[in-house]
């Protein structure tokens, strides 16, 4: 078992996905969120269930599927930190760099 770990920029990104969606429906933003967080608790257990990103040449990167995003992950020791959620739609080697992930 490991440990699971939101990080800042993964949760102000949870944060701007709920405002986005709230601009619609509080309740539906509230229920899609809650569900997120919910689908990345299996990785305390499985921490390597999710695919290799294919963008980045590391094994210990990995991600989630959460239709339409995608849950970003980082393993190291003992911890599995939940570094980013980006729009599946979005270029991630233009967003995204491992290297300024603050894990």
């Amino acid at each position: 078992m490991v440990q699971l770990v939101w990080t800042e920029r993964a949760l102000t990104q949870l944060e701007r996905i709920r405002d986005t969606i709230s601009a619609d429906s509080l309740r539906y933003a509230e229920r899609f969120c809650t569900r997120l967080v919910a689908a990345t608790a299996k990785l305390a257990d499985w921490p390597r269930c999710g695919a290799v990103v294919s963008e980045f040449d590391d094994d210990s990167v990995r991600e989630l599927p959460f239709f339409p995003y995608r849950i970003l992950y980082k393993l190291q020791e003992d911890k599995c930190y939940i570094v980013t959620i980006i729009h599946g739609r979005r270029d991630l080697l233009r967003h995204e760099q491992p290297e300024k992930w603050d894990v």
